[in-house]
This record gives structure tokens, sequence and C-alpha cells, in this order.
């Protein structure tokens, strides 16, 4: 019976898409609005007038952020294996960049930031990552990230090891990178 009258459903889907929809931004989000698919507009916080039929939007919170990179493996500049961790701290600067200028902007953040912390580590001894700041890598990660409409708060490194680096190769046995001391 439900299948007999599924159409139904169908049917008054597709009539609320002539109508406009009430959406509700709240103060922490901003978004962007595609009108016709190509007209680009801001959508700011308050309540807006959708008309469905030939507006897609997507909405992102636009208020302070944190991204835990994933750990990674890196030489430094000394010549130390290191597995290192870092927090970066983030908002949302400009949401039409941020959404029109890459397709998937967690991945991209991520990505970017991960990228931005290799060119930080490879420069560095292992000495001065020990007792840095974190401006610096601030820094170098925001450089990177502007582009994407992100402003970067701050950038810290939490987790910091000299690391032994261990290829497994064929059934189970490994070979040991030597580590210079």
């Amino acid at each position: 019976m439900e299948t007999a009258f599924g159409w139904i459903g169908k049917f008054m889907e597709w009539l609320a898409s002539w109508f406009p929809h009430i959406l509700v931004i709240k103060t922490t989000h901003r978004g962007v609005a595609w009108v016709r698919g190509k007209k680009i507009k801001e959508l700011t916080p308050g309540v807006r007038f959708i008309w469905p039929i030939w507006t897609e939007y997507y909405i992102v919170p636009v208020v302070r952020q944190t991204l835990d990179l994933p750990e990674q493996t890196l030489t430094t500049k000394d010549g130390f294996a290191i597995h290192i961790g870092v927090v970066i701290v983030y908002d949302v600067a400009d949401v039409v960049r941020m959404l029109t200028v890459q397709y998937d902007h967690d991945d991209t953040i991520s990505d970017i930031g991960q990228v931005a912390v290799r060119k930080y580590t490879i420069n560095r001894t292992f000495e001065e990552l020990r007792i840095d700041d974190g401006a610096e890598l601030k820094e170098t990660v925001q450089k990177q990230m502007r582009r994407y409409g992100v402003a970067v708060r701050e950038a810290s490194v939490v987790d910091l090891a000299k690391t032994k680096v261990i290829t497994m190769v064929g059934g189970g046995s490994y070979v040991e990178d030597e580590e210079e001391e």
C-alpha cells in the first residue's frame, strides 16, 4: 500500500520546491548560495527566503574551531626521525572563498595543514622544534591557509618525539633505519 501511494509524497516534494523556504542562519554561521547555478551570494545571519527551484546553499560554522592534524613521521634538518602531532585553532575569515575555491573544505584544511607542518619541520633541527613557542608554526600554517578563507589563530605542537622507523618487508621481517645520535 505504501508503494502504491509513494508517488504522492514525491509529487508533494516537487510541488514544495516551487515555493520559497524559510532559512534561519545562526550568528555563529555563514553560508553561500548559488543562484541559478552561477551567481554566488554570501548568506549572513538572520532569516532568509530561499527559492529551492533555482537556489542551492551551504551553511558552515565560522567561529573558533579546532583541528587535530593526523600525526606524522618526518625527518628534521639534523637527520632525526620524529613523530609530530599538531593542533590548529582557526576560524573562517571569508566564507565565500572557503566554499568556492575547493571542493571539500574540511579535507583541504587538513591537507594544507599537514603540508605546512612538513615544511616547518624539515627546515628545523630537533632542538629548534623542541623549544619553539609555536609562533613560526602558526605563521607557516597561516601562509598556506589564507588563500582558502581560513584565519589561523593558533598552531601548536602537542606531540614531539624522536622515533625509529621500521619498514615491513615481505612476510613480516623488517629493516630498521639507522638513527643518528
